[in-house]
């Protein structure tokens, strides 16, 4: 595994995690090579709570066989992890990052004795203050459009030093807001793999979405 202090390195210089969620199989490798060109060097395959987590598990393996290796590797992690047992599977596959909707302390203290770099959501002040404490590498606000700059700026204001990635509802057009609040990165998903586009094949349609969002994380 790849060491947690790389990845929390590389996810503060890149800023920008994709999230994938439900892509067909048959989608997922050519999406991969896409995004990839546009810059994208850190995706999470999510679990989805109602289906077989194995096919998470296969398209993390799947995708680190393929883009997980050489000098400059696009780095997977599991997203939707909310319990031990799906944290398990993940590593099983090969996944360095777990992300997670809600604060979980079970799976935070589980991905930290692992190895791994744990990314659990929250959205309170309560809430991100004990993602922090039970150990998170950066705290998910989600959803982060939920009440505006405003409030991030005034949680943030007693607690500078907990790294937040904004996840929800967050575009192009909404990045340089985020930035100027102290937002330490990003979880994108339907902004780029719009599916659409993704329904069409159109990759090139996808890889340019995802090289907006590099230039205005960029500024």
């Amino acid at each position: 595994m790849i060491p947690r202090e790389q990845i929390i390195s590389g996810i503060s210089d890149n800023k920008l995690i994709l999230i994938m969620r439900r892509v067909p199989e048959e989608r997922l490798l050519p999406l991969a090579a896409a995004l990839y060109s546009a810059g994208v060097r850190y995706a999470e395959v999510t679990f989805d709570q109602c289906g077989d987590p194995l096919d998470t598990c296969r398209a993390i393996s799947r995708l680190r066989e393929n883009f997980g290796g050489g000098a400059d590797p696009m780095h997977l992690g599991a997203g939707t992890v909310m319990n031990t047992a799906q944290l398990g599977e993940a590593l099983a596959a090969g996944a360095s990052f777990m992300i997670s909707p809600n604060t979980s302390r079970q799976v935070i203290e589980a991905t930290r004795e692992a190895g791994a770099v744990s990314i659990p959501g929250a959205l309170t002040p309560t809430e991100i203050a004990a993602a922090h404490e039970y150990g998170a590498d950066y705290v998910k606000l989600f959803p982060s459009d939920a009440f505006g700059l405003g409030y991030i700026k005034a949680v943030r204001a007693p607690m500078p030093h907990i790294r937040l990635l904004a996840v929800g509802g967050v575009t192009a057009d909404s990045i340089p807001g985020f930035l100027g609040c102290g937002i330490s990165g990003f979880g994108v998903s339907s902004g780029i793999i719009d599916k659409a586009l993704l329904a069409r094949g159109d990759y090139e349609g996808i890889a340019a979405a995802a090289r907006r969002y590099f230039d205005a994380i960029k500024g």
